[in-house]
């Protein structure tokens, strides 16, 4: 996430200037660290979801299968991913990564474990591809939360 202030040089804003600096710098972390964590347990929850047993999928037509007749109910959207053992859940993970003098550096990682893994994000002959990432930050509420995170963090700091 970039966020850029444009601050007026001159002898008259050399004080304005630093201070405006120093508070976008700590509005840059502040918001990075929120909107990891968010966008982390969002894909947590979208790739561990228990709403339906195996047996009510197959009783749905096979919603996921690529030659199944069912269609998932609109509370399910199509890159959500129903867990079972919750070793896919296990593949994603959240560090930071180190510091540079603007932001903090988060990253959210996949890290497949068994082949089915990458068979959900791509997808086989039998299965439809589900992208559990994209389809989170695609989100209307995940949209509308990083806004309104930007918005609060900039009042708090600008006044």
């Amino acid at each position: 996430m970039k966020l850029s202030l444009k601050v007026l040089k001159g002898p008259n804003f050399t004080n304005i200037s630093k201070s405006l600096k120093k508070r976008m710098k700590r509005t840059k972390k502040d918001i990075g660290e929120d909107i990891a964590d968010y966008i982390f347990r969002s894909i947590i929850k979208n790739v561990s979801r228990k709403d339906f047993t195996l047996e009510q999928l197959k009783q749905m037509g096979y919603p996921y299968s690529k030659r199944g007749t069912g269609t998932l109910p609109s509370s399910i959207a199509p890159y959500m991913v129903h867990s079972r053992s919750g070793e896919f859940r296990k593949t994603f993970t959240m560090n930071r990564q180190g510091t540079n003098q603007y932001q903090d550096q988060f990253n959210i990682k996949f890290v497949p474990k068994q082949k089915y893994h990458k068979d959900i994000f791509k997808g086989t002959e039998k299965m439809v591809s589900r992208d559990p990432i994209g389809g989170t930050l695609s989100e209307h509420q995940v949209q509308k939360k990083i806004k309104q995170a930007i918005r609060n963090k900039m009042k708090m700091n600008f006044g």
